[in-house]
């Protein structure tokens, strides 16, 4: 029996339970030259499984986890890290956890 298509949406933003700490990706067209907006955020780890409302714009950074065959783990998305072939999330190297963000400087006197 096939199931009907509804409209499911998953969450970016959403705190998952026991994940694995993240870290910063960029989301890079400059290799795929792809003409759309972004990088649809999937439902699973299929690439046909697309929420259509959800993108993570070319040039913006997210923060994830590697989640295995290639993908990556956004809150309680995923982000394809290949399409065609080609590397489209690239983790920032330089980047500070998020919760080190703040710089210990002392108060001005």
């Amino acid at each position: 029996a096939t199931t009907p298509k509804l409209k499911r949406k998953c969450d970016p933003t959403a705190v998952v339970e026991g994940a694995p700490a993240t870290r910063r990706y960029n989301i890079d067209n400059s290799k795929l030259n792809a003409k759309t907006k972004g990088l649809g955020y999937r439902l699973s780890k299929s690439t046909k499984d697309i929420d259509v409302d959800s993108v993570a714009g070319w040039g913006s950074t997210v923060n994830g986890h590697e989640a295995g065959d290639n993908w990556l783990a956004v809150g309680d998305c995923f982000l394809p890290m290949t399409l065609k072939g080609i590397m489209v999330t690239v983790v920032q190297e330089d980047a500070a956890p998020e919760a080190a963000a703040t710089t210990a400087e002392p108060a001005a006197a």
